[in-house]
């Protein structure tokens, strides 16, 4: 299931339980920053928009209780559901028979002062066409992204982001001599095959302070 560059409904829901330095959403941090809205109307205006892929982004969305519920009712009306998620919370209560949904989840470096906050149980969760994200700022960043990735072996797609969109270009110089530099026979050579580097490509095309896109 790749979805990479398609148009799609996002799905901002509010409240967080995370602090990161660096979040460039610090107005979705508070539950009470986003008004309520029933899953109804949520999906009448999703089927207005006739996008078949839809980003459940925050915030944190399953710091909400109704976002179970929202997926459901998402993937019941024929959409297919891509879900951002920082990594703390438990992702095992997510029900995915099919290929319907998607799970992008943070894996917190040093950098963001939420360094210790993923949940590790989610690792077992994750499936292949599942994404793992670091956003990375300084080498201490790119050490712990490499390092977690050697010890827990993920088996889904890797993201490498730059924490402001710059220093793209040494994160993907970085990742090539890593993959030079290491056994292609091992378990890692074959996740850094699925390693890439990207930009948020929102903030290139809009002003990154922008809301809504």
């Amino acid at each position: 299931m790749r979805y990479s560059l398609l148009a799609t409904t996002f799905i901002r829901l509010s409240g967080c339980n995370l602090r990161c330095t660096w979040c460039d959403t610090p107005y979705a941090q508070e539950l009470s920053s986003g008004k309520r809205t029933s899953i109804e109307r949520i999906l009448e205006e999703v089927r207005r928009r006739g996008i078949e892929l839809v980003c459940i982004t925050g915030g944190e969305p399953l710091f909400q209780n109704g976002t179970h519920e929202l997926i459901n009712a998402l993937v019941d009306s024929g959409f297919v559901v891509d879900l951002e998620t920082n990594g703390s919370m438990d992702i095992s209560g997510i029900k995915r028979s099919e290929a319907s949904i998607m799970i992008s989840m943070d894996v917190k470096l040093p950098s963001s002062g939420e360094g210790e906050s993923f949940l590790m149980e989610n690792i077992d969760n994750l499936l292949e066409y599942d994404q793992l994200k670091f956003i990375i700022k300084d080498a201490v960043d790119m050490d712990s992204a490499f390092r977690f990735l050697e010890e827990h072996l993920p088996p889904c797609n890797v993201i490498l982001t730059p924490v402001d969109n710059s220093g793209g270009d040494m994160l993907a110089e970085e990742l090539i001599r890593r993959s030079r530099m290491n056994n292609p026979d091992s378990p890692l050579s074959n996740v850094l095959s699925r390693t890439r580097v990207m930009i948020q490509t929102h903030k290139v095309i809009w002003d990154p302070r922008r809301k809504g896109v």
